[in-house]
């Protein structure tokens, strides 16, 4: 047994790590872009190939991947592995919602089809920073390199794991540039019922990230 993953951010090289020692201790798990991935590949019998699921789809390497090799998965078992993330988180955040108020009583100040909407525009100008990187990254390591550098500051300092509030000024004013920041911000006001009249000012970050990004994805992006 041998696993082959695509993994960006890590999750799922994890997640394809943690079954795989599950089902064969002795077995390891090899990243697609690998130079000797083909070779490990073909010597054996049972392959568990897992990736991240692109807006209902695996992604394009994933399935250039497969046909390129197509001589290679024959009289082969294979066990596809697929991790979620914008159906996944949306699943996520509703089922917290629901359990949040049935079980704790919780009950959010603010507007609620005002908070969704906030959290669906953070979502899609986050997503559309994957496309962009997806669409300039020449391949699949560059790519995740590229995307690290891009996500893992954003996610540190933007207010999802550390509060805004507890970092220096100057350091508050460097991380507002971030998309994500600006969309924490709409959805903590929104949902706490703060005064929304300056909302307008991350809102627009964010749809021009979207438009930019989305712009650079399909200017970029060339079939190979």
């Amino acid at each position: 047994m041998i696993g082959v993953y695509l993994s960006g951010t890590g999750n799922t090289k994890h997640c394809i790590e943690k079954l795989i020692y599950l089902l064969d201790e002795t077995a390891q798990a090899v990243p697609i872009e690998g130079k000797e991935t083909v070779h490990l590949l073909s010597q054996h019998e049972f392959i568990v190939l897992a990736y991240p699921v692109q807006f209902s789809n695996a992604p394009v390497m994933v399935r250039n991947f497969i046909k390129d090799h197509s001589e290679l998965w024959k009289n082969k078992r294979v066990l596809c592995v697929a991790t979620m993330g914008l159906f996944s988180g949306a699943v996520s955040l509703v089922t917290l919602l629901l359990a949040s108020m049935l079980f704790w009583r919780v009950t959010i100040p603010g507007s609620l089809p005002a908070f969704l909407g906030s959290w669906l525009l953070t979502m899609v100008s986050t997503l559309s920073i994957g496309l962009m990187v997806g669409g300039i990254a020449r391949n699949a390591k560059s790519a995740s390199v590229i995307a690290c550098l891009l996500y893992f500051p954003m996610l540190i300092f933007s207010g999802a794991t550390l509060p805004l509030e507890v970092m220096p000024g100057a350091m508050q004013k460097v991380v507002s540039i971030f998309p994500l920041t600006q969309g924490i911000q709409m959805m903590k006001a929104t949902s706490l019922g703060l005064p929304t009249g300056g909302l307008w000012v991350p809102a627009a970050v964010m749809g021009a990230v979207t438009v930019i990004c989305m712009g650079a994805a399909v200017t970029c992006f060339q079939w190979e």
